[in-house]
């Protein structure tokens, strides 16, 4: 895959990630996926903090400051924040990464991962908790938007 081809991936899957965040209520991010379980903002915030928290194992700077803070409880800010790191990912990779860059390899978390593979982790990570919180959308009573198909709530 070019990097130009993972840019274009990153954008896609982070506006449908946007979109299914657009569509809680403040009241929404309360679901919990069980009584005393994480809640959708508790998950919708896990994505936000683990943009940071991945990027950084492969020398990518975007902003830490979220990621030691508790889940905000109001759409707007998480949408904020959501939108600030993934600004900063891609504006990082667009100004400093080459084709050859994506297949320089580095130590996360333990395993020897290239740079093209950390972003398709970032992504695959992403799409995993997207799909909970399009669950949680439904328990919460509100729609659902379509992603990579139609929903039923969207005709």
């Amino acid at each position: 895959m070019t990097l130009t081809e993972c840019v274009a991936d990153l954008k896609e899957e982070f506006l449908l990630t946007e979109k299914v965040l657009s569509a809680f209520t403040d009241e929404g991010l309360a679901q919990q996926v069980v009584p005393g379980g994480k809640s959708a903002a508790e998950l919708a915030w896990h994505i936000v903090q683990a943009i940071p928290m991945i990027s950084a194992q492969v020398a990518v700077a975007v902003d830490q400051s979220g990621v030691k803070v508790p889940a905000p409880k109001n759409v707007s800010e998480v949408l904020t924040r959501y939108r600030q790191v993934t600004s900063g990912l891609l504006t990082f990779i667009t100004e400093n990464w080459s084709e050859e860059r994506l297949s320089e390899s580095h130590s996360v978390y333990g395993k020897e991962w290239t740079k093209g593979k950390t972003l398709q982790v970032i992504l695959r990570h992403e799409i995993h908790h997207r799909g909970q919180l399009m669950t949680l959308l439904r328990q919460a009573g509100l729609k659902v938007p379509a992603v990579y198909g139609p929903s039923g709530d969207e005709k």
